[in-house]
């Protein structure tokens, strides 16, 4: 029983110590690599160290079995109740455990006194040995990753199947590798033929990383990439990777004997997590053309290792014979020629289970993960994006609104009198994008220092993003810096404002930070995972792309934005944190483009926070709306338009009247009630625009957005002339703006009034904008009567559109005799 209980401790070490997103500042976006490694490696070393301290002799199955279930308790069902946050919870969580592991000390009978203790070269061999092993299954796991949805409860799935596929080694093997004829040789051989098993795993992967190889797959069991993140999908993925070394190793951990060999292995294994990031370094200074070491290296190498491990471990071996010696040689030396012969390429698993083809423009394995430059092949491939290990760590071009609302809203965050001066110097922890830098210069910044945990890969990363620019377009003034450096910078006041951008995944661990006074200092974060147990502290700020893509930013050295910030996001009271779902009911919540349950949970139970903490202020019709809004969402139709798959409940629509009826909206308002009123316009539901928008129109005169909403509803109810009535003031208020004259000649039309009409719409043939549909239809309506301007236009549509075969048959017709002068269609 008590090597149960040692084993869950073990296994709640396992789990517990994983650095977690924003550690620091400088590891909101991703974790460093010495860091993540550095963890994980002082985990094994605690248990080690407890194991050893409390004389642990031997790794029976019950330990092994322990540690799964203690590693499969936490990470699956409590690590979003508890975790340790900082590096001083992680650090304590660390004594505390090895405490347990010294206080549970085996009984006298488990308590074996070492009839052959090894010597020192025995011990060195070993913690090779395992070493190795530890770098090969490394280098399996960074491959698993990247089929995975990129979070936390993903690793842990992962890392609970190689923990129990080794319980079932040692169960079915173990018996095997501890008989008496191979002591001493089974241990040492046990972990070269893991690392050496990785070559297999190796393969799994290439095969499994072909799109039609995944789908064919998971089809045997049942499943399909559009599960691709959920329960299944992982064990099976993870089950088909690790289940070679994973059963070799477990069969051999069992002939473990004496703790001096147990605390060797540990140790060794603890020692090649942390070989990672110095083997996969990038060399500073070096370009995108020069070669570089891959994940799958990791496989030859640790293969190496160990068998040189298992040399050293069996040569050592005083009280064996020569022939078992011989025979312990000749079988690791075998298990080291797959490393010499077999020529390992880097291994790319760029998303097989997505529905859309990746273009790589750059692909750089880095410590902390698979870096890429890419695009979807959108905009003649213009648009990249920058993922870590296939998590977007810049925005794609859906989120290229919401990503520049975040930049804008956290500018406006700070004080005024300091905005006002312009000249403004930031330090952006994430990827500086072209889109970023030119969204921050034209708001006055004239200088961005940039900082992440992937800083000594931004130099090409950036080269990639600038020299893909159709035009050439000159970087703002800044330095590429180190955490360490970006740290000291800010310590000395070097920065008006400090922006950590939102990124895809968990979200972040808030951690105090020690900024100056005349630093701001916003951390963006997505809230489409659970959030809303964070501690967020006081106050956050609300931004969202209308009434998609929310973002919560954490907030400090802030101030309240000013009336007239046209992107002002809006500052709530955080919140007391809420129970979050356990990471394995969210692997079991289906995350999809046809059912994405994820998204809409997260996003309701966040907004239910930010209500209850809005409850009885001013903000309380605006964050109940909310609250609301985000918990009537459910499943989507893919063939509806994004206004008909928004779900709009009564309640939310008074309570964001009530909220714009109350007083003056502000900037956020504004723009929340404005995408409201373009979604029931886009559902056609007439009577509800008359019963909302309209008031809140009334109130706040003149509103043109709500006014053009309500001009549609007056067409639609076959009343042109009202219409007429509201558009013909926005004129002179938007005298650019094509929807105004669009739908005054709509009007028009409706109303019989064909020459005026005519006279709108050639006010809005040459406006920008970005209807297609109804800009075709102006300039098809102007061509058809034989107006100069409007054959221009009908010209310049079809350089665009050449495939227009309405538009060519138009064009090649003479003008008749006598061009109609009304454009109306008949």
């Amino acid at each position: 029983m008590r090597a149960l209980l040692r084993g869950f401790v073990a296994g709640l070490l396992l789990s517990c110590l994983r650095a977690p997103l924003g550690i620091d500042l400088f590891e909101w976006p991703a974790v460093g690599a010495r860091t993540s490694y550095g963890w994980r490696g002082a985990a094994i070393a605690a248990v080690a160290i407890g194991l050893w301290a409390a004389r642990q002799a031997s790794l029976p199955v019950r330990l092994l079995l322990g540690t799964a279930v203690g590693f499969g308790l936490h990470g699956l069902l409590f690590a979003n109740a508890w975790s340790p946050a900082g590096r001083v919870p992680l650090a304590t969580t660390a004594m505390l455990g090895l405490a347990l592991l010294i206080v549970l000390r085996p009984s006298r009978a488990e308590r074996a006194v070492e009839e052959n203790p090894p010597n020192f070269l025995e011990m060195l061999g070993l913690a090779a040995a395992a070493a190795g092993a530890a770098l090969a299954l490394e280098g399996i796991a960074r491959h698993v990753r990247l089929f995975e949805a990129g979070l936390s409860q993903d690793d842990s799935i992962s890392t609970f199947v190689l923990l129990a596929a080794l319980t079932a080694g040692a169960l079915a093997f173990g018996w095997i590798a501890a008989a008496d004829k191979l002591r001493g040789l089974a241990l040492p051989v046990g972990l070269a033929a893991a690392a050496s098993a990785c070559f297999v795993s190796l393969r799994v992967v290439s095969r499994l990383s072909v799109d039609r190889a995944l789908s064919g797959y998971l089809r045997r069991f049942g499943l399909d990439t559009s599960l691709h993140g959920m329960l299944g999908y992982d064990v099976l993925i993870s089950a088909a990777c690790f289940i070679a070394p994973a059963l070799l190793l477990g069969a051999a951990l069992p002939a473990g004997r004496g703790r001096a060999r147990i605390f060797s292995a540990l140790i060794g294994a603890a020692l090649g997590l942390g070989l990672v990031p110095g083997l996969l370094a990038l060399e500073p200074g070096s370009s995108s053309s020069e070669l570089q070491a891959s994940s799958a290296e990791l496989v030859p190498w640790g293969s190496l290792v160990a068998a040189g491990g298992a040399l050293v471990a069996i040569l050592s071996l005083g009280d064996r014979g020569a022939l078992a010696r011989w025979m312990g040689i000749a079988v690791a030396l075998a298990l080291a020629l797959p490393a010499l012969l077999v020529n390992v390429k880097p291994q790319l698993v760029l998303s097989p289970w997505s529905k859309r083809p990746t273009f790589p423009l750059l692909v750089s394995d880095t410590p902390e993960g698979l870096l890429t430059v890419e695009s979807f092949g959108l905009v003649g491939g213009t648009w990249l994006f920058v993922t870590l290990d296939r998590r977007a760590v810049s925005p794609v071009l859906e989120g290229a609104v919401a990503d520049a609302l975040r930049m804008r809203g956290a500018l406006d965050l700070l004080p005024a009198a300091r905005r006002a001066r312009g000249n403004l110097s930031v330090l952006l922890v994430g990827q500086l994008t072209p889109e970023r830098a030119r969204i921050l210069s034209e708001a006055g910044v004239s200088r961005i220092d940039r900082t992440a945990a992937w800083s000594e890969a931004m130099p090409r990363i950036e080269e990639a993003l600038w020299n893909a620019l159709p035009e050439k377009r000159e970087k703002l003034q800044g330095e590429i810096l180190t955490p360490a450096r970006a740290g000291e910078r800010m310590a000395s006041g070097d920065y008006d404002l400090v922006v950590a951008p939102a990124v895809p995944g968990d979200a972040p661990r808030v951690t105090e930070i020690r900024a100056p006074a005349v630093t701001t200092v916003v951390r963006w974060l997505e809230i489409d995972q659970p959030a809303q147990q964070r501690d967020l502290g006081d106050l956050v700020a609300l931004t969202c792309e209308g009434l998609d893509r929310p973002s919560l930013g954490v907030l400090t050295n802030a101030s309240a934005p000013a009336g007239d910030d046209t992107f002002a996001p809006l500052v709530l009271h955080a919140g007391s944190p809420r129970a979050a779902p356990t990471p394995l009911a969210w692997l079991r919540t289906r995350k999809s483009p046809r059912a994405d349950e994820r998204t809409d949970r997260a996003r309701a139970a966040m907004a239910a926070r930010l209500a209850e903490a809005a409850r009885g202020g001013p903000l309380e019709d605006l964050a109940a709306g909310f609250e609301s809004f985000y918990g009537a969402q459910g499943i989507r139709s893919e063939f509806e338009s994004p206004e008909e798959r928004t779900e709009l409940p009564d309640v939310c629509l008074e309570r964001w009247r009530s909220a714009l009826l109350a007083g003056p909206p502000d900037p956020f308002a504004r723009r929340l009630f404005e995408t409201l009123a373009r979604v029931l316009t886009g559902k056609r539901w007439i009577e509800k625009i008359y019963a909302y928008v309209q008031p809140v129109a009334v109130k706040h005169p003149p509103w043109p957005a709500l006014e053009k909403a309500l001009a549609r509803a007056d067409i639609e109810s076959l009343e042109p002339q009202a219409a007429i009535h509201r558009l013909e003031p926005l004129t002179s208020i938007e005298p650019k703006d094509f929807e105004v004259w669009y739908l005054l000649g709509e009007a028009q039309c409706a109303a019989g009034e064909g020459a005026k009409a005519l006279e709108s719409w050639r006010h809005a043939v040459w406006l920008q904008t970005s209807d297609r549909v109804s800009r075709r239809k102006v300039t098809l309506a102007l061509a058809r009567t034989g107006d100069a301007e409007g054959r221009e236009a009908a010209r310049q549509l079809l350089l665009e559109v050449p495939d227009d075969e309405e538009l060519k048959s138009l064009l090649t017709q003479p003008n008749p005799a006598e061009p109609p002068s009304d454009p109306c269609p008949r």
